[in-house]
């Protein structure tokens, strides 16, 4: 789906470059007037995102139910989603929840206004340590980020994360009981030949 929107954005500046420059006054007037509803109309919808020229790092949505489909687009491209989710919601589908009212008009402005702030508070933050960083002459070779795309792994304890034993508070060690233990005096050499 990212495909297409990209294309009609590329159409998009397509069209305005064209304005720009003047080749519509060569057209006839039906072709320059199609191509400038056609402008309008992309401009319309697809104004907000014609600088996005990559997927997004997150989605934040409001009410998942309504927008199952912008849910969907975003599990199957493995993006983080954020939504204000009511009562009514799923909120399995939704990486970060924020529980809220997703009907109310004053609801959603103020958890969007939060949001937006916090994403400028951190941009600018990010500025600023880029600036600090490169005014001090020091480089970024000795700080190594890595971003991943996908779903964190789930929180729930494996088997492997548990440990052998537990110390208690007395000082006693008690063996982990959801590890299977085998009396080892019955156990058979390995190196036995039949």
């Amino acid at each position: 789906n990212f495909r297409t929107v990209k294309s009609s954005i590329d159409r998009l500046h397509s069209l305005e470059q064209q304005l720009e420059e003047g080749s519509f006054e060569g057209l006839t007037k039906r072709e320059a007037l199609g191509r400038m509803r056609d402008k309008e109309k992309l401009e319309k919808y697809l104004g907000g995102i014609k600088l996005m020229t990559q997927l997004p790092a997150a989605i934040v949505i409001v009410d998942p139910n309504h927008e199952h489909l912008a849910v969907r687009e975003g599990r199957k491209l493995r993006i983080p989603i954020v939504a204000l989710t009511d009562t009514n919601c799923n909120p399995s589908d939704v990486d970060y929840i924020i529980p809220g009212n997703d009907d109310a008009i004053r609801s959603i402005r103020l958890m969007i206004s939060r949001l937006a702030d916090a994403c400028i508070e951190g941009s600018q933050k990010q500025r600023q340590y880029i600036q600090e960083n490169y005014a001090q002459g020091g480089s970024s070779q000795g700080v190594q980020v890595e971003f991943t795309r996908g779903r964190r792994p789930s929180a729930k304890p494996t088997a492997e994360a548990q440990p052998d034993a537990v110390a208690t508070p007395d000082g006693t060690t008690v063996v982990n009981p959801a590890i299977e233990t085998t009396d080892t005096s019955e156990a058979k050499p390995a190196t036995e030949n039949a």
